[in-house]
């Protein structure tokens, strides 16, 4: 429909179509998007063409199916957060204060530079 251009107002067909799916999670919306898009592209056009028509969120495509992504999320929240207590509870003052100064700088968003120096197996991971 799009490349014949047989709708007026593509993206409200898109707006009231994607309400039928609005029980599942914003990856399927961009998976839809994205194979839009390609068949789009396999015709010569793009969603991009189309001011109002959203467009599909790459980089949570690729979360959603890089399998290294889907690994590394899929962790145990509560088994880390008691790791990271037991952990936190163990640094030195010196290494307190090196965290304490990374996170406000991700707090912050802020830039910053550290080089963590050590031998092998002294635990710098």
């Amino acid at each position: 429909m799009l490349i014949t251009y047989s709708l007026s107002r593509p993206h409200f067909v898109w707006e009231s179509t994607w309400q039928l799916f609005n029980s599942y999670e914003e990856q399927l919306k961009n998976l839809a998007l994205l194979e839009i898009e390609n068949f789009l592209i396999s015709n010569n056009s793009s969603l991009r063409r189309y001011q109002q028509m959203p467009f599909p969120d790459m980089e949570t495509i690729s979360r959603a199916t890089n399998p290294l992504m889907v690994e590394e999320l899929s962790y145990d929240t509560e088994t880390m957060n008691n790791e990271f207590n037991n952990l936190f509870d163990s640094l030195t003052d010196e290494q307190r204060g090196v965290y304490n100064e990374i996170m406000s700088v991700l707090i912050d968003k802020k830039c910053g530079v550290y080089f963590v120096y050590g031998y092998g197996d002294t635990g710098k991971t």
